[in-house]
């Protein structure tokens, strides 16, 4: 082959699987923030780009490709319809997931006619709605296959790898830049605009229009006048104005569609109705009780100070320092812009933009209060991971650094706003164990939950805390002490965070969903999987499956480290494809000498995978050795699995009888873990490493299998 044809290879397999990873990111970013179903469980948008691009890798041929713009325009038109509809904010059927919106009211039975006829009605909806993502992915993918076979294997997937960091890197600049996912249509539309422009005619034309109605449906908006929309790097933020008496009063932020908190412009009671008065007096009442426990504090921590209502209650009430803290820079600078009292322009007030967790661990300073102020992301961490934002905000892990920090006679008061009694119990019982004695706990019921405060201190645990005589009598409910609830089988630790999971039963949600997903690719790509079906097609599929339940789990891990942060997530899934890329140079050199050692190979991958497993990592990130050799040995111990199994993927790649079949079997394969992450609820984050293993040794059975069926047919 002519070096000029190679380059022209090398450059469309690098452009188009930049495109195909950028799609990805794009279609999970932009469902999970408008379509609030998806906002829990991303990995069903993501299960259908990978099963469109594994499927795409495995036709052995292009001819889908043609397709793109009419799939890429679909899948933006369909997303934005469907995102000026009520349907957008139609819940996940979860009966095990707590989603701040109900999919039916306590009285209705989970197996009743009204159940099933939402979760029928949500499975056509989720048909609709990755039908786009899915053969948007195939044609793609089908691109990506042919050029697979243009190159030695190894090649090809280092270029691969190469335009898949490059487009990961480039959507989490963007994303920091809040530009809204419609307009980032423009980026995969102009690079498939590229390759279908080189031939001149009528498709061609028609392709090209498809590309352009795609760009201009994703700028196109139907603008609220009440309604300013923001795309954080976290997020889909809308800021709605609040009117009373045709005046406005503040304003309602938002987060992926659900109300997160209020910020009320400086008024004169005497304009307010009555309901305009009791939710005004319930701001103001909420942000200043923590100063009638302890109006001395002379040095305050406020964790999630969002629009900085808090942070001003603090300046007006007491006279000492704060430390705010927040993770969305939008909210950030929102609070600054709006709100009127300009509390974040005190001397006295210095902002962080941080994770909560992340500042806690890494702070030295002393407090006279710690403050967690009603502190609900609303939302997960990354493109691909079920990982919420506040996830090791509320362990027993996390409350126990926090009590650390306090001076003595320092106090932490914890807000929450509860609509499920099952995790307010859940709560109460890991600040009971993280301090080691009951906390003071009361409660002002709402209209649809409860506001559930949580004091710790040393006089509570001498038993002499008393409650203030001015505290708020009704707001708008009365207030009450809460008594110890009984005690939940299981409390939140940093192996499992999940405060919004019910810890038993089944859900039957998302059996139904993954059974869906499953059937209709068997159903499309039946011939590809079965025609395809040898014993290393499969170890390509199990090691997809594993290595990215290995990518969550590090995310995970990494999150705890550094901080629940987009650069966090960014930054490791970066990493990951760097290092597989570092990997394909061995492979490159010693291919062949790899791969006769394959089963030496597996069993360091299995040792790895073990010490991971038994390495403690929790108490090494909370012991006073060196913030480098902490971190440096951490990250080694993590990633030293997915290195071997780079080792593994590559050489098995560049000794495979079809490169393209083997990529599509990986991608596939990497479905079922992304479906599995779900089971960390169950095993929780460490465990899910045992899952990868056993995932790896069906992967290496397979190999053994297809390699003794290859010796019995050459006897």
């Amino acid at each position: 082959m002519e070096t000029n044809q190679r380059n022209k290879i090398y450059l469309e397999l690098f452009l188009l699987s930049f495109a195909s990873l950028f799609f990805e990111l794009l279609v999970i970013r932009w469902m999970s923030a408008d379509i609030r179903a998806f906002t829990v469980l991303k990995s069903f948008p993501l299960a259908a780009c990978y099963i469109g691009v594994g499927l795409g890798f495995a036709q052995a041929s292009d001819k889908y490709f043609k397709y793109a713009p009419f799939f890429l325009f679909l899948t933006c038109a369909t997303i934005k319809l469907i995102s000026f509809t009520d349907i957008a904010c139609a819940p996940f059927p979860s009966p095990r997931v707590y989603s701040w919106i109900s999919v039916l009211s306590d009285s209705q039975s989970l197996g009743g006619p009204a159940f099933w006829s939402y979760l029928g009605l949500f499975l056509v909806g989720v048909v609709v709605l990755l039908i786009g993502p899915f053969f948007t992915s195939l044609a793609i993918g089908s691109r990506l296959g042919v050029l697979f076979g243009e190159l030695r294997p190894i090649t090809s997937y280092s270029v691969n790898l190469a335009g898949a960091t490059c487009g990961t890197v480039a959507f989490a600049i963007l994303s920091y830049w809040s530009i809204g996912p419609g307009i980032l249509f423009t980026v995969p539309a102009l690079i498939l605009a590229i390759y279908l422009s080189r031939k001149i005619s009528s498709s061609t034309i028609v392709s090209v229009v498809a590309l352009i109605a795609c760009v201009l449906t994703g700028f196109w908006t139907v603008d609220k006048a009440d309604t300013k929309t923001f795309w954080s790097p976290y997020e889909r933020v809308d800021f709605v104005e609040m009117r009373d008496k045709g005046n406005l009063i503040g304003w309602r932020l938002l987060v992926n569609r659900v109300g997160q908190q209020s910020l009320f412009n400086k008024l004169d009671m005497q304009t307010l109705s009555e309901d305009g008065k009791r939710e005004y007096l319930l701001s103001l009442d909420s942000h200043k009780i923590p100063f009638l426990f302890k109006p001395d504090a002379k040095d305050i921590l406020t964790l999630a100070s969002g629009l900085g209502n808090d942070v001003n209650a603090a300046v007006h009430e007491t006279s000492g320092n704060i430390d705010s803290v927040e993770i969305d820079p939008v909210t950030i600078k929102l609070g600054k812009q709006f709100n009127d009292e300009k509390p974040y322009d005190s001397p006295r007030v210095k902002i962080y933009c941080d994770d909560a967790r992340h500042f806690v661990e890494q702070t030295n300073k002393k407090y006279d209060l710690v403050r967690f102020s009603f502190l609900d992301s609303m939302t997960v961490l990354s493109q691909s991971s079920t990982n919420r934002l506040d996830n090791y905000v509320y362990t027993k892990e996390s409350i126990e650094h926090a009590l650390s920090l306090l001076k003595p006679g320092g106090m932490c008061f914890i807000s929450f706003y509860a609509k499920e009694q099952w995790f307010t119990d859940r709560l109460y019982w890991t600040i009971a164990k993280a301090a080691g004695y009951k906390p003071l706990s009361f409660t002002y019921d709402l209209q649809d939950g409860k506001n559930v405060f949580f004091v710790l201190s040393d006089d509570v645990k001498n038993g002499i805390q008393k409650m203030p005589e001015n505290m708020p009598k009704m707001m708008p409910g009365p207030l009450s002490i809460i008594k110890a609830p009984a005690e939940p089988e299981r409390i939140l630790t940093d192996d499992w965070p999940f405060l919004y999971w019910r810890e038993k039963g089944y859900d039957i949600g998302y059996l139904a969903v993954t059974l869906e997903i499953v059937l209709l690719s068997m159903l499309v790509g039946h011939k590809v999987v079965l025609g395809n079906s040898r014993g290393t097609s499969w170890q390509m599929f199990f090691l997809g499956s594993a290595f990215l339940l290995l990518e969550l789990q590090s995310i995970a891990r990494f999150s705890l480290m550094f901080g629940t942060t987009w650069v966090t997530s960014s930054i490791v899934i970066a990493s990951v494809l760097f290092m597989l890329l570092g990997a394909n140079l061995i492979v490159d050199r010693h291919s062949k000498w790899l791969w006769a050692r394959v089963s030496l190979l597996y069993g360091l991958l299995a040792v790895t995978l073990i010490g991971s497993y038994l390495f403690p990592f929790g108490a090494l990130i909370h012991s006073h050795l060196p913030g480098f050799l902490t971190f440096g040995l951490s990250t080694i111990v993590t990633l030293a699995p997915m290195f071997m199994a780079g080792l593994i993927f590559g050489s098995s790649l560049d000794n495979s009888d079809n490169s393209a079949v083997s990529i599509g079997f990986n991608l596939l394969g990497g479905v079922l873990g992304a479906l599995l992450e779900y089971f960390t609820s169950y095993t929780g984050i460490n465990g899910i490493i045992l899952v990868s293993l056993a995932l790896y040794v069906l992967s290496y059975l397979c190999l053994k299998a297809d390699t003794a069926q290859s010796v019995k047919a050459v006897e």
